[in-house]
């Protein structure tokens, strides 16, 4: 029977696939040069002093990432990029607890000097002949204390030693070789040229986009491909730059990066804690993200083993919590601008269904966050606002003309809802028959085809997803200060701006490896694939291929979360999020013909669904005979050719414990293993219907 969690979620309007025909085959830049790994360790009692020891080590990273240029300078105090070298102190920091016994601080910092090597197209530590300056430097910071009373130290930079009486943490930062903005600045205050003249490489087209910014065509943003890492099935961290830089000619210089990390979390809920510890969100100024203040609202810790979770867990679990205020600047989630209450947060239950019940105090809930690197350290900012995904066929964004339409469309779009005002939050929407920008696909009047004019039977469809963030008042005012041009202020605070699009908080990302991707259609001439995320993007999506030689037009429907949960690929965390996704299409010709070809069956379909966070449902492979299948990760459909037809559900199997899929459907047997591939279940498929299936670790949820 459905439970009645599903039947109400059915009531409220939850999508299921239009009908999925095909046999999905659900099996397919540049380096982070900045990973954060900080090691904490002590008494939970001693939470301050730890807190003590990451300030120290942060404000290490924030004098020396205020560096204002390459060379040492004996004229100035400030930070040169080679003034950065190893650094150790023992008696500069010293904190008094309030039973008036002393703390010391002790401080180590190594520093290695990494140099791209372009033969081997590595970074290493030794440097290639030529070579003036690295391109890079880590910061190894070790920071431990001790009560007066005791005489510990460390002797190993690599094992902190901890003691009854003392701790310490670990925290490993890098720097490039170029200048923060508020550098440039200084180094403008200064009467100097500036930050200095870094080289860019801009991205290739279609992977990475470039979209220009100014009429003159001489400044652009592009974002690099999100990389995700699978650090469980259900707990994906993925990792994008937004670049903004200048050209002329051949010369790219670097103006701009910000670092951007999306995570998903298990946390674990304290409504009314004791201390103030979470953070108001980190915010775009207009001249760089400012770190929010620490506020009084409710908090949450990682639950279960960190080894399952992101290290950024601890922050995002932390600080995404509204209730420091009613206005934008307070909340993370801008659904709940004007309230001064946190969002509510919800947990599944052990069939995974979202509970429509939000979670209370100590208990667990589900998160996603967004972050953004401030000063060395991953902050969490404002929840993504997606504006619009596109769809392209194979090729389109390959071409000068094709990008410049999908640029003009992506300003065109952003200028529109920031100038709109955003108390409203009015959303750029996606174009369609009667807009400037038609892409190739989009409409079933511009179809592509397969075969390929090159006669491939095959081709790579592609997306991607347009963001605005929210415009602070401190960024409008410096958008009125330095706007328009011919009245620009004195007290303009970016002087070197020659466009309002450097100052709005926009980007667009690609989403062919993130979105979800079927064929709606039921014709049975194509197939698709959306195989779950892997590490690295070694997964296929959006990989399009001619499997009928009948003729007739298809549908190919991409679907995305339009927050935090589109740019990790994970399911939903409240029931809210089953509603808010933005979708496109893109129409194929198969064999020369544009007419809708006839169904070929009936179709099964229902709700797919995991109680296990080790066994996403969108990992769950299928197998059919007299019938062709497809999922994704909340639904599942058939379409049914044979009077006997039969699915086979596998990659489920966990050793501990016992798992077992369930399902509505007829139940035909199953195989448990191990190994991983013998652990499967047969069941029957009726001529039509709804059933759901779903994992679980209890055979009484089964009901067989």
């Amino acid at each position: 029977m459905t439970s009645m969690n599903n039947r109400l979620m059915k009531q409220a309007g939850f999508t299921l696939l239009e009908v999925v025909l095909a046999i999905a085959v659900f099996a397919f830049g540049l380096l982070a040069l900045i990973e954060l790994q900080t090691g904490l360790a002590g008494s939970a009692s001693d939470a301050n002093l730890r807190t003590v020891a990451i300030s120290i080590a942060e404000e290490l990273v924030e004098e020396r990432r205020g560096f204002i240029g390459i060379e040492s300078d004996p004229d100035t105090p400030q930070f040169e990029y080679n003034d950065i070298i190893d650094f150790f102190d023992d008696a500069s920091y010293y904190v008094v607890r309030e039973e008036g016994e002393g703390v010391l601080f002790t401080v180590n910092m190594n520093v290695e000097e990494y140099y791209w090597d372009a033969d081997t197209e590595t970074f290493g530590t030794t440097k290639p002949e030529g070579i003036v300056n690295s391109d890079y430097k880590t910061m190894d910071i070790v920071v431990m204390w001790r009560e007066l009373e005791g005489d510990e130290s460390f002797d190993d930079h690599n094992t902190i030693q901890f003691a009854q009486l003392g701790g310490g943490v670990r925290v490993i930062e890098a720097l490039p070789s170029v200048p923060p903005v508020l550098g440039a600045l200084v180094a403008s205050a200064r009467d100097v040229t500036g930050n200095p003249q870094v080289d860019y490489n801009p991205g290739e087209k279609p992977e990475i986009v470039r979209i220009t910014l100014d009429g003159e065509g001489g400044k652009f943003k592009e974002s690099t491909t999100p990389q995700p890492d699978v650090i469980r099935d259900d707990k994906i961290e993925t990792w994008f730059d937004v670049v903004t830089y200048s050209q002329s000619g051949d010369d790219a210089i670097f103006l701009r990066r910000e670092e951007f990390a999306m995570v998903t979390c298990t946390c674990e809920l304290y409504t009314a804690p004791a201390d103030n510890i979470g953070l108001k969100p980190t915010l775009w100024n207009g001249v760089e993200y400012t770190e929010g203040e620490t506020a009084a609202k409710p908090f949450g810790i990682p639950a279960g083993p960190d080894s399952a979770q992101s290290m950024f867990c601890g922050v995002c679990c932390r600080d995404h919590h509204d209730g420091a205020g009613s206005t934008a600047e307070d909340v993370y989630n801008l659904a709940f601008v004007g309230s001064a209450e946190d969002h509510p947060h919800y947990n599944v239950n052990k069939l995974g269904e979202i509970v429509l019940e939000p979670v209370g105090d100590g208990d667990r809930y589900l998160e996603a966050c967004r972050l953004i690197r401030k000063d060395g350290f991953m902050r969490v900012t404002h929840d993504v606002n997606q504006a619009a995904l596109i769809g392209f066929p194979e090729g389109y964004l390959d071409t000068d003309p094709g990008v410049s339409a999908y640029s003009a469309y992506v300003t065109e779009s952003a200028g529109d809802y920031y100038s709109a005002g955003l108390d409203s939050f009015p959303q750029p929407n996606p174009p369609d028959e009667s807009s400037a920008h038609v892409f190739p696909g989009r409409t079933p009047d511009n179809a592509t085809a397969l075969p390929t004019p090159i006669t491939t039977a095959f081709q790579q469809l592609r997306a991607r997803g347009v963001y605005t963030d929210y415009l602070t008042a401190d960024a409008q005012s410096v958008i009125d200060e330095c706007f328009p041009l011919a009245d620009r202020s004195e007290e303009c605070r970016a002087p070197n701006t020659s466009t309002e699009f450097e100052i709005y908080p926009f980007f667009e990302v690609q989403l062919t490896l993130l979105a979800f991707w079927e064929d709606a259609s039921v014709a049975g001439l194509v197939t698709v694939t959306n195989e779950p995320i892997e590490t690295g993007n070694v997964h296929s999506r959006g990989f399009l291929e001619l499997v009928s030689p009948d003729e007739g037009q298809s549908r190919i429907q991409i679907t995305s979360y339009n927050d935090n949960q589109g740019l990790t690929a994970t399911g939903p965390i409240s029931p809210g999020v089953l509603f808010r996704t933005t979708g496109d299409s893109i129409y194929v010709n198969a064999n020369g013909s544009d007419a809708p070809a006839p169904p070929i069956g009936s179709v099964v379909r229902g709700e797919l669904r995991s109680a296990l966070g080790r066994v996403p449902a969108g990992d769950l492979l299928f197998e059919a005979s007299g019938a062709m299948c497809g999922h994704t990760d909340i639904e599942w459909a058939c379409v049914v050719t044979s009077a006997d037809a039969k699915l086979k559900i596998s990659n489920y199997y966990l050793n501990m414990p016992r798992t077992y899929a369930c399902s509505e459907l007829p139940f035909v047997g199953e195989s448990v293993g191990p190994p991983a591939e013998d652990h499967f279940t047969i069941f029957e498929l009726p001529p039509s219907g709804d059933f759901d299936i779903w994992i679980t670790d209890d055979i009484l949820d089964c009901g067989r």
